[in-house]
């Protein structure tokens, strides 16, 4: 028995680090597409025979004893979560107003003022998502969702992009700068409740009840921020596409913890700086 334990923990700890091992593009698609080992059945019991009481207590005496549930169920506990990291891909668009084209550009690019971008988001898992802007206040606004918008509006369906704005674009105006973006993706809401109810500010608030709703919100962003320092956090850029349903200067941001230390594998966060000139 202690041999098949110290079996099974060294084939986790051997996936686990083999997951560590793998790019944060790798482990945002092995979500999709990593195998899980099928479930060990469950033993059949077989019906006693209608024979003798006398036979069937022999038979049952005979009988081995049932083995214990299998080692490789635990294994399969202990490893499921290494296949399922959440993660959250993200492209900066750059827009034609005229037409409204858009093609996917570097997320570390120098825009022009006058130049209109917009973004895209999918999810390797369905989830809740939180976009927000840091206005030249210094105040934290949210894009998504927004007052207006339902109450289901920020859920997103795993490998759905989600384009925002939906139809428009952001245009950047004559001041040189850098905006910022402060993205959340949770796997449910109750993992940013604070900062679910600080987005959702009342279409009717009055203006005493807005800037204690900004504070309250700037202080969430404070609060997420922490989560930029963790090392479980991986980021990694791919100028070229390596699928046929790629994008160009896709960026991957994955959550690699495995909710020790305190920190959660149930959310991402990251931040994007959109430069212009």
């Amino acid at each position: 028995m202690k041999l098949r334990l110290t079996l099974a923990l060294t084939f986790v700890l051997a996936v686990i680090l083999s997951a560590e091992d793998l790019t944060p593009r790798a482990l945002y698609y092995r979500a999709q597409t990593g195998s899980q080992p099928a479930p060990q059945p469950s033993p059949q019991k077989k019906a006693s025979p209608p024979s003798a009481p006398s036979t069937t207590n022999a038979v049952n005496r005979t009988r081995p004893t049932p083995p214990a549930p299998p080692v490789v169920n635990q294994t399969q506990a202990a490893i499921r979560p290494v296949s399922h990291r959440l993660g959250l891909r993200y492209n900066l668009l750059l827009v034609d107003a005229a037409s409204g084209k858009a093609q996917p550009v570097s997320s570390e690019r120098t825009f022009r003022s006058g130049e209109c971008v917009a973004l895209e988001i999918e999810s390797n898992e369905a989830g809740y998502l939180y976009i927000l802007n840091q206005g030249t206040s210094g105040n934290w606004q949210p894009l998504l969702p927004s007052s207006e918008m339902p109450e289901e509006s920020n859920r997103i369906a795993a490998r759905k992009t989600v384009r925002v704005p939906e139809q428009h674009c952001f245009r950047f105006d004559d001041r040189p700068g850098t905006e910022m973006m402060f993205v959340v993706l949770a796997r449910n809401a109750q993992q940013v409740n604070d900062l679910n109810r600080a987005v959702r500010t009342p279409v009717e608030a009055t203006p005493a009840q807005t800037p204690v709703m900004t504070v309250a919100l700037n202080k969430q962003v404070d609060v997420l921020r922490a989560d930029l320092r963790s090392r479980d956090l991986k980021i990694q850029r791919v100028a070229e596409p390596q699928a046929a349903n790629e994008p160009a200067h896709a960026v991957y941001v994955v959550n690699t913890s495995t909710g020790g230390g305190g920190s959660t594998p149930d959310r991402v966060v990251t931040e994007i700086a959109l430069k212009h000139q």
